[in-house]
């Protein structure tokens, strides 16, 4: 098959481009990263271009597109995209209904969502796979064990940086003083009552009055939903990364491997 990759601002993953060749499909890629959320005018030009000049079986990308699922359905070319996140903004796009698109997603909670949400939707469930290929050249060696090497690992993101943290300058105290509750009260509840159950219309409008307006929904999805998974639940999973980090510290050393900036 003759396949056009391209990058998105999601993560440049060299991964499935690389497996895909060594299944023997021809792969060309478009270097520069499509946004999944601002507009890509000069890109989707391209896009076009490219798709006019070359027959393709499908475009490809790793995390969803707006813009190339609308440039793909113009030029009825299939739009394949394989999303890792959750919760996936760039997902509540009107565009995810187009016919020309056909999207997996790998968190079973989100896809379901979803697919209530966009019942004829092309969306499915897909577990993520790894590049086993890449994965078994990679050879430890000594110093790599003495420098990663640890009892114990945390490898991913704290939430430092969070909206919340962000926006709280917009409060006033005592409405502080309201969700520090909101937080103590879901601290460490993994699977039992969901933050998104707790919003109520009075908490929707008071976040709608309060917040700036970047940080305000403008997405095809529920100002609930919106408000606690971004939100909110970041400032949560901190709160309980750090409990139960904290809590491993007992049993012995924590080394913490993050995004610099966290």
């Amino acid at each position: 098959m003759n396949i056009l990759y391209i990058y998105t601002d999601y993560f440049k993953n060299y991964d499935l481009p690389i497996a895909l060749k060594s299944m023997g499909h021809k792969v060309d890629i478009i270097e520069d990263n499509f946004s999944t959320i601002m507009d890509n005018e000069s890109l989707n030009l391209q896009l076009e271009d490219k798709l006019r000049k070359t027959d393709y079986f499908c475009v490809m990308s790793y995390g969803f597109c707006p813009d190339v699922s609308s440039v793909c359905e113009k030029m009825k070319i299939l739009y394949v995209a394989w999303t890792y996140d959750s919760l996936c903004m760039a997902l509540y796009h009107g565009n995810i209904t187009n016919s020309y698109s056909h999207i997996f997603i790998f968190d079973y909670s989100e896809w379901k969502r979803l697919k209530d949400k966009y019942p004829n939707a092309n969306i499915y469930h897909l577990p993520l796979g790894v590049n086993s290929l890449r994965i078994d050249q990679l050879e430890i060696q000594p110093s790599d064990r003495e420098k990663y090497g640890c009892p114990i690992a945390f490898v991913g993101t704290m939430y430092n940086h969070n909206e919340f943290d962000e926006i709280i300058s917009c409060f006033q105290p005592s409405d502080r003083g309201y969700f520090e509750d909101v937080f103590g009260y879901f601290r460490g509840k993994w699977n039992s009552e969901s933050i998104y159950d707790w919003f109520s219309t009075d908490e929707m409008v008071y976040f709608n009055q309060k917040l700036p307006e970047y940080a305000k929904n403008d997405r095809d999805i529920d100002d609930r939903l919106y408000y606690a998974f971004t939100i909110l639940n970041r400032k949560l999973g901190q709160i309980d990364r750090i409990d139960v980090l904290n809590k491993l510290s007992d049993l012995g050393e924590v080394h913490l491997f993050t995004p610099e900036e966290d």
